[in-house]
């Protein structure tokens, strides 16, 4: 079982989105090289998967599928293996909701979210305080879902400031949009 995590730090929104890139260059490359180490039926069971938990998501509570867009032509790099994007310190969302900063909380969403897109990968909004561990154990259950196939129960998150939830196969590019 593997899967892979990215982290991303609100705290600095400037460099998010090429931090994002960099790190799915190198999980790439990484991928890439460890699946060109298995046969080829392995290679495609892996991949066939990801496909499967985009096109077969189903929202946790309903009795069918109900997206009617499918995800899974958004689908542009299939590493075989479940990505995980962690935004944290996600409290810092607020503070990119001033008269100068208005709407930046919204386009950063917006871009990470179509960035996932392309890898069908999940998007997390995390944040840890003293009293407040806002989608940490949304983080862990989400996990165990792609990894150990237990029942996901939290339902997606969109929009929201600093608790986003956006799990594989949810997003389409409509919704992006």
């Amino acid at each position: 079982h593997a899967a892979a995590v990215i982290c991303l730090d609100l705290k600095a929104p400037w460099t998010m989105l090429e931090d994002l890139r960099s790190w799915l260059e190198v999980l790439q490359r990484m991928t890439s090289e460890m699946m060109q180490l298995l046969p080829l039926s392995e290679q495609d069971q892996l991949r066939e998967k990801v496909t499967g938990t985009i096109s077969n998501y189903k929202e946790p509570g309903s009795e069918k599928d109900d997206m009617g867009d499918s995800g899974s032509a958004s689908l542009v790099y299939n590493m075989g293996i479940p990505i995980i994007v962690v935004v944290t310190r996600a409290d810092g969302a607020s503070a990119l909701d001033s008269q100068k900063t208005a709407g930046w909380s919204q386009t950063i969403e917006a871009y990470l979210r179509n960035e996932c897109l392309s890898y069908g990968a999940a998007l997390i909004y995390t944040m840890c305080q003293a009293k407040n561990t806002r989608n940490v154990d949304t983080l862990f259950d989400y996990i165990m879902s792609r990894l150990y196939a237990f029942p996901l129960k939290k339902k997606p998150q969109v929009p929201s400031r600093d608790a986003l939830f956006v799990p594989t196969g949810w997003d389409t590019q409509t919704k992006v949009d």
